[in-house]
């Protein structure tokens, strides 16, 4: 990542296929910045991705979208739905939109396909056509990452995805991201202000400071400590 503003330096990183790669540190130090870039969606920052050999430039989101590399915002709210519209509608929007006029859309085959993300994510909700706004905070965040799932998912980039989130419905999302990861080889990259999750749930974990990475924890080297102790030790 080769980059023109303060909050993020130029960074380098590796993802394995299957990999959950953790970003930790104090909070405002350039973690979301970093998610955004690769999501193509930073201005000032010109991202550069070698996937399976090929080099892609990330101008636009659409650049990343198109190679599978897919943003859960850390504001679900304002940013991953729309609230006012219904839960089929969300899951749809990233191939369809929500268009002004009506559009042919083959709805038995995506309806199936919803039903199908519903049962996969445990969403608990009344019907595909319940608005987005009636369902807790932790299902809300499923619709989020739902929506991706018929794409060609390559990588992740998850932004604090279980704040706001209650302990039943994190546990149920984070044990699904890892079962992404380790049944389909979905990378993964994780930022999670909360240094429990990233120690529960990262193999690595890599910590930022003044939007640069400063220090890598793998394997029993990670803990809540460790990362919280790397966190502060670079001040």
């Amino acid at each position: 990542i080769r980059s023109r503003v303060k909050s993020l330096r130029d960074v380098s990183l590796e993802l394995a296929r299957g990999e959950i790669l953790g970003i930790g540190g104090l909070a405002g130090q350039g973690q979301n910045e970093l998610l955004y870039a690769l999501a193509g969606s930073f201005p000032g920052v010109q991202c550069e991705v070698e996937m399976g050999g090929k080099k892609i430039i990330l101008r636009r989101p659409q650049d990343a979208i198109q190679n599978g590399i897919l943003l859960v915002p850390g504001d679900r709210q304002k940013e991953g739905l729309f609230l006012e519209h219904s839960v089929y509608s969300n899951m749809v929007f990233p191939k369809f939109g929500l268009p002004r006029h009506p559009v042919v859309i083959p709805e038995k085959k995506y309806r199936r396909e919803c039903e199908d993300v519903v049962r996969l994510l445990s969403i608990k909700v009344s019907g595909l056509d319940a608005p987005v706004s009636t369902l807790s905070g932790g299902n809300q965040q499923k619709v989020v990452v739902g929506k991706w799932l018929s794409f060609n998912v390559k990588v992740f980039l998850l932004a604090d995805p279980a704040k706001g989130v209650d302990i039943g419905a994190k546990k149920d999302l984070y044990e699904y991201i890892r079962r992404l990861a380790r049944e389909r080889g979905i990378g993964v990259i994780l930022y999670a202000s909360d240094h429990e999750e990233l120690a529960q749930y990262a193999d690595r974990v890599l910590i930022m400071y003044e939007g640069s990475i400063v220090a890598e924890l793998t394997g029993e080297g990670i803990s809540e400590e460790a990362i919280t102790a790397a966190s502060v030790q670079v001040r």
